[in-house]
């Protein structure tokens, strides 16, 4: 099987055992993952300043939760991704809540089925990590997105190694990553996180301007972390007040700019 197909196979094989839950737990802040996922979804939204008249496109966008937060604040939206799997389960979750103004396609995203500069507002989150050869996934977004429009990517930060706790774990220094080089579930189980590269705040944004997008905004998202978090917040956010404190931790660090560089995730803002 050539490396493109085993690649579209083990997302495809991930799909139909995660994508439930990634309309459900990846994005409930009574856990650690959910929390992050939270915050990260916020700052991109925020960043994004959506309005009616917008067309977003979200590129890898799983079972669609972002298209859905986003939905009913423009006029129309479509995430694409490589699994079946996950755009079944989003175009269900659309028809039972009877969400009309989204479509979902699958699609491999270095080529966007749509003419040049047909949205005006584009996300492409916790993707690029994964891509071998980002560059033509980027030219096609630089190629879909609308003049004046916005782009905003996330990546894990030293493949979500950057907060304060776990660079303090490495004694302050950039800690060890191996690349995922075969694709299979076998290989994923085994390697953890299915990661080809790992970028800091100014990797990454050398890597998108070098690719014709000028940067806004690079920020971070996923800050509250210490020993045993997940255990902890697994408890503590079952009662609202934590909840809003945790949420509100996120929100408040984001825009603190020496905070930015010690999170678990990059967000990055650009255009044409």
């Amino acid at each position: 099987m050539e490396k493109a197909d085993a690649y579209a196979s083990m997302w495809e094989a991930f799909a139909l055992r995660k994508a439930r839950s990634y309309l459900s737990d990846k994005y409930d802040v009574n856990n650690i993952v959910g929390l992050v996922g939270m915050a990260r979804e916020y700052q991109i939204l925020r960043l994004l300043n959506l309005q009616k008249e917008d067309s977003l496109l979200d590129v890898g966008c799983a079972s669609g939760h972002q298209v859905f937060a986003a939905a009913p604040h423009i006029q129309h939206a479509v995430g694409i991704d490589v699994a079946e799997k996950f755009i079944e389960t989003a175009r269900q979750h659309a028809q039972d809540a009877g969400i009309t103004n989204v479509e979902f396609l699958c699609e491999e995203g270095e080529k966007i089925p749509f003419p040049d500069e047909s949205f005006s507002k584009i996300i492409c989150s916790e993707v690029i990590e994964h891509l071998i050869h980002p560059e033509p996934l980027l030219a096609e977004i630089r190629r879909v997105l609308k003049p004046g429009g916005r782009v905003v990517f996330t990546v894990p930060n030293l493949n979500s190694r950057g907060t304060i706790w776990k660079r303090a774990c490495y004694g302050f220094r950039e800690p060890p990553f191996t690349p995922m080089t075969e694709f299979s579930m076998d290989a994923l189980s085994s390697h953890g996180d299915a990661h080809v590269r790992q970028f800091t705040l100014k990797t990454f944004t050398e890597l998108i301007e070098t690719n014709g997008l000028t940067s806004e905004y690079v920020g971070g998202a996923g800050f509250v972390d210490f020993p045993k978090a997940g255990r902890i917040i697994s408890i503590t956010n079952r009662l609202p007040f934590f909840r809003w404190f945790t949420f509100g931790l996120e929100k408040v660090c984001a825009q603190i700019p020496f905070m930015r560089a010690l999170s678990r995730h990059v967000v990055l803002a650009a255009h044409k």
